[in-house]
């Protein structure tokens, strides 16, 4: 978890190619970080904050379909914060599940907006232009 949240910033500037090398150093051990936190633990929360903070190592990697697991794994297990569903609804997008996607995308503004948190809010300008929007 410590690796993810301090690579996660780096992933937006000017240190991205060095935090990807780094996630990539670690992929495997990240997916045993998941393993434990469903198998031993049952930790939902840790699970939710890890997926949210790799989901764009996943997007930018192109590993949709297993970021997209992971997220939707976790998320079925737990109330879900605004990050990871943002990261399951950009995955689902990215795939072409455009109905998912919208829900997740616009249930993680409306909890961003909620909280106060106007940098993830503003995620919503990334978003594509929905059919009827």
């Amino acid at each position: 978890m410590a690796l993810a949240t301090e690579i996660e910033p780096k992933l937006y500037g000017s240190e991205l190619a060095h935090g990807l090398w780094r996630l990539e150093m670690e992929h495997d051990n990240l997916r045993a970080a998941f393993a434990w936190s469903r198998a031993e633990t049952d930790d939902s929360e840790f699970g939710l904050r890890l997926a949210g903070a790799l989901f764009r190592f996943w997007n930018l990697q192109g590993w949709f379909n297993e970021g997209g697991g992971w997220l939707e794994r976790t998320l079925a297990r737990a109330a879900a914060p605004a990050k990871a569903l943002y990261g399951a609804g950009g995955l689902a997008w990215a795939q072409g599940d455009l109905t998912p996607a919208r829900s997740r995308l616009e249930e993680s503004v409306a909890i961003f907006q909620e909280v106060g948190d106007e940098r993830g809010a503003a995620c919503r300008r990334n978003w594509p232009q929905w059919p009827g929007s």
